[in-house]
This record gives C-alpha cells, structure tokens and sequence, in this order.
C-alpha cells in the first residue's frame, strides 16, 4: 500500500524527462560561462606561468649541453687536424 502511495505521487515519466531536460539546459547555460571563466583563469594566472618556468628551464639545459656537445665536437676536430 504504501509502495503505491508513493509511485502515485511521483510524476509521470514524460514530466520526469521534461524537467530532467530543462534542469540540464538550465545548468549547462548557467555553468558553461562560468566554468570557461574560471578554467581560463586558472589557466593564465597559475598554468601558464609553471609551463613557461618549465619551458625556460628546459631551454637552458638544452642550450648548456648543445653547448658541451659542440665543445666535444671542435675539442675532437682540432685534435684530428694536429695529426
């Protein structure tokens, strides 16, 4: 008895849909914007700086050991030529 009390106050199938439907829109219309502005600006304000910190570093290393491979490279070139 009680379990079909209660399935006569829940909405019909096709209402549950509708609102379903509409929550969903609501949300993704209200949220989207919101959502894009704060991954933006977590993005701008605290990503991109790490990865340009990174970059930086990394782009030093590379240019220190391209820097010792090229000494290698003339160091084993002037020894070739004084033989």
């Amino acid at each position: 008895a009680t379990k079909q009390a209660l399935e006569a106050l829940r909405p019909p199938k096709q209402l549950q849909g509708t609102v379903a439907n509409a929550l969903s829109e609501a949300l993704h219309d209200s949220l989207g914007p919101v959502l894009r502005t704060e991954l933006r600006t977590h993005f701008e304000q605290e990503l991109a700086p790490l990865i340009g910190q990174r970059v930086a570093e990394m782009m030093g290393s590379f240019r220190d050991r391209m820097g010792e491979c090229l000494e290698g490279i003339a160091a084993e070139h002037e020894q070739a030529a004084k033989r």
